[in-house]
């Protein structure tokens, strides 16, 4: 057999067929159902159905993890205490979020489940669809255009271009470890060729180096960081990347005047913007999980009277634009070692393993592609937490906390 096979390095626990639908809907469906009933349910209700099925087939036998009973009661009384002190609004949503958080710790906690995430059929079904619709929008048939009426952009599954970037090239990433070369090249092509976006070129550049630390260590990647970095501003001029060259000058030459510079560029900033006014206007507790944006928040941001004056609505109030943004935001100082923790586990990931590993090893791999990601949503794009791309990391450092060599 060839060691490059889908199913590759020592015995794989068989994924459920039904775990894995559930997991393929919640990457592909997520944003449909979204833009349909105006609201993120559809993580919530995935989530909830893999509960159900854990209690029916397992009932008693559901082991809970006590530090992530701990965290959460911590998380719990973090709301409270930041509602105490920075009242807004109070609805079902809130209580919501963390009725979810319970049952993300208790059902992506598992195995089996970090085992389905990691099936690279998952990921491939994920390409594919993720190609089709994409072909078929571009034909003027795009299943998001037809359902949900208010997105601002409209690209296959996703309503956004950085969207489609964060869902779908983890997946293709991934693909390309475990052999599926073809077919990864082939729906990388289509993807940057018709769905290009600034997240999309960040990715790339990301994964390149964290493959280039694993490569060659810390010592040589110093060198070569600047080299990649040159030829990534080279080519974007050589191919005429005029967009990535507007986010880029747009963060750099960002004024009063919004219409000066790209508005991802700006939205971007604001994030920054919006992270430091929650810190300072809370004296660094936060407002809790999921409470950002709620009431006069929504107002804070530097940006944020330049973004309603052009466009006539907020952007990206409620997530802050990156994961970082919104769990410094949320939880104030507490924040700050949430996000050095995930850093942590990336960076103490990385050093352990082998570039061999990497190839031959569909555990690392998986690893290898979370940490990309993982970097991505927390400093570059993000949508929160309840979403397939999130989840999919949080179950990896679950699961990476059980085998010693990988954390």
């Amino acid at each position: 057999m060839n060691m490059l096979d889908i199913y590759r390095k020592g015995p794989r626990p068989k994924t459920s067929p039904t775990l894995l639908t559930i997991l393929l809907s919640l990457a592909i469906c997520s944003q449909i159902i979204e833009k349909i009933v105006g609201f993120n349910i559809y993580p919530m209700a995935s989530s909830l159905v893999i509960l159900s099925l854990l209690l029916v087939f397992k009932g008693l036998y559901i082991r809970l993890n006590i530090s992530l009973l701990i965290v959460f009661f911590t998380i719990s009384s973090h709301f409270i205490i930041a509602y105490v002190f920075n009242p807004c609004d109070f609805n079902f949503k809130y209580t919501f979020s963390l009725f979810l958080l319970l049952v993300v710790f208790i059902v992506y906690d598992r195995e089996d489940v970090f085992y389905a995430f990691s099936d690279p059929l998952l990921h491939y079904l994920i390409v594919g669809l993720t190609v089709f619709f994409l072909i078929l929008s571009l034909l003027g048939y795009s299943i998001i255009d037809l359902l949900a009426y208010k997105t601002r952009s409209k690209i296959g599954l996703y309503s956004e271009y950085s969207h489609l970037a964060i869902f779908s090239l983890p997946s293709v990433l991934y693909l390309f470890f475990v052999g599926k070369r073809l077919y990864s090249i082939v729906s990388f092509t289509i993807i940057m060729g018709f769905g290009f976006s600034s997240t999309a070129f960040v990715f790339c550049f990301i994964a390149a180096n964290l493959l280039m630390y694993v490569r060659f260590g810390f010592f040589l990647l110093s060198f070569s960081l600047p080299l990649v970095t040159l030829i990534v501003v080279f080519m974007a001029f050589a191919l005429g990347m005029q967009d990535t060259i507007a986010r880029v000058t747009g963060i750099i030459e960002a004024g009063s005047n919004i219409q000066d510079s790209a508005l991802s560029s700006i939205v971007w900033l604001n994030g920054w913007s919006m992270l430091y006014d929650y810190l300072v206007n809370t004296n660094g507790l936060g407002v809790g999980i999921n409470r950002m944006g709620c009431g006069a928040f929504s107002e804070y941001g530097s940006y944020t009277k330049d973004i309603v004056r052009f466009l006539g609505m907020p952007l990206n109030v409620s997530d802050g634009s990156f994961v970082s943004s919104k769990i410094i935001s949320e939880f104030g100082i507490l924040g700050f070692i949430i996000v050095a923790f995930f850093l942590l586990k990336v960076r103490n990931f990385l050093s352990k393993i082998t570039f061999t590993e990497l190839i031959y090893d569909n555990t690392v791999s998986f690893g290898f592609v979370c940490c990309t990601s993982i970097l991505v949503l927390l400093f570059i794009r993000g949508m929160g937490y309840f979403n397939f791309p999130f989840i999919m990391c949080i179950c990896w450092m679950f699961f990476s906390r059980k085998v010693k060599r990988v954390t």
